[in-house]
């Protein structure tokens, strides 16, 4: 007969839980990142600027 560890299912859950925590708070300050490039429209130009972006 099969059983099934639940304090071991709930820590794996919790584990999930605080890792797509991290990586949503890691994505929110790429996004940042990546808006701060773009609104740099008129310091970059040329085609090194539109590389860049």
């Amino acid at each position: 007969m099969k059983t099934l560890d639940v304090h071991a299912l709930h820590h794996a859950i919790d584990q999930t839980l605080e890792q797509l925590k991290k990586q949503s708070e890691e994505i929110a300050n790429l996004k940042k990142s990546v808006d701060g490039i773009t609104a740099l429209d008129d310091a970059l130009k040329g085609k090194g600027g539109d590389a860049i972006r």
